[in-house]
């Protein structure tokens, strides 16, 4: 049964929360359906960082097969990773849901990064996680051509 709701207690950030979650969960849907027309090229440190950080995403959902969703991104980042692996001049095809899904991925994972909070003694992995954001920023701009 449908919790009823307050129309007059849902803030501004409740609403966006909700719309992002409706358009992730399209693009989640749509993964792997669609005619793969866009080529992303890398050169070749960064396709090797991409992949890396695809193949982290991969473990991360390990524990998720179970959801038929889960499955289906986990499908679409082994295809990813594997393209990864290619040589550097090789591009990856991609269809137009696929690159929005990796575009909001990223995005999410640099906004993440940004809020983490560092002690005074953890001066490495600071910059350790500037330099993650930049490569991130870099492979965002990539997917936005």
């Amino acid at each position: 049964m449908a919790m009823k709701m307050n129309p007059g207690k849902i803030s501004n950030q409740d609403m966006m929360n909700a719309q992002a979650y409706t358009n992730i969960m399209n693009k989640i849907e749509k993964l792997g359906k669609g005619k793969r027309k866009n080529k992303l090229i890398f050169d070749k440190t960064t396709k090797k960082y991409f992949g890396k950080m695809i193949g982290e995403f991969i473990k991360q959902l390990q524990g998720y097969e179970g959801n038929p969703q889960t499955k289906n991104i986990i499908e679409f980042y082994s295809y990813v990773e594997a393209e990864a692996k290619k040589t550097a001049n090789h591009p990856i095809m991609l269809s137009f849901e696929e690159l929005e899904f990796l575009k909001g991925t990223i995005a999410e994972t640099i906004k993440g990064m940004e809020k983490a909070k560092f002690k005074w003694y953890d001066i490495f992995r600071k910059l350790l996680t500037k330099t993650m954001i930049k490569q991130n920023k870099i492979i965002l701009e990539e997917l936005k051509k």
